[in-house]
């Protein structure tokens, strides 16, 4: 018997298949539920500001399941050009070649999400006098941020451990090499 592991999510857990898409990718993805079934298309991503990226991670998981049903409550009352807008900064972001316009994409693309699930931001909550840019990845404040920066790696570094984060992980370290 064959299984679909993304019915079987939905049927158990119901999370929104993102993690299965990443288990069997080999490099970064656009992931997508129209019409409730997943999808995902593979994409290249290393810009040259890589080296102003960083992951830190919060230890703050958040309940996928609760996450899930928050957003998609709010989201069923959306018009769908907030969703259309939100795919645009996404693909915007991924061919973005300048570390202020990125910034000004990740911007946009967290007070759509923040008006939408009507939750604060993770800069605003945590790092409000941080220099660069915030983005939660995952469920909203959950375990891990990508953070932007134009001030060096050991400044960046120093910023997040004083905050009580000790595992800040550049872009490097962070991504998948095949």
């Amino acid at each position: 018997m064959k299984i679909n592991p993304f019915q079987l999510l939905e049927k158990t857990f119901g999370g929104s298949g993102y993690d299965l898409a990443c288990a069997g990718a080999s490099t970064a993805l656009l992931f997508d539920r129209k019409k409730g079934s997943p999808s995902w298309k593979e994409v290249h991503f290393l810009p040259p500001y890589a080296e102003q990226l960083f992951f830190i991670y919060l230890g703050k998981k958040q309940n996928s399941r609760e996450g899930i049903a928050h957003y998609r409550a709010k989201a069923a009352k959306l018009p769908p050009q907030y969703f259309d807008q939100i795919s645009a900064l996404s693909e915007a972001f991924l061919t973005e070649k300048e570390l202020k316009y990125a910034e000004k994409i990740i911007l946009e693309h967290e007070h759509l999400i923040a008006n939408i699930i009507e939750l604060p931001r993770a800069k605003t909550l945590f790092f409000a006098d941080f220099w660069g840019e915030i983005k939660s990845l995952g469920a909203w404040g959950g375990d891990f941020i990508l953070a932007t920066t134009d001030r060096s790696a050991a400044k960046t570094r120093e910023y997040f451990y004083q905050k009580g984060f000790s595992t800040v992980l550049s872009f490097e370290e962070m991504i998948l090499k095949s």
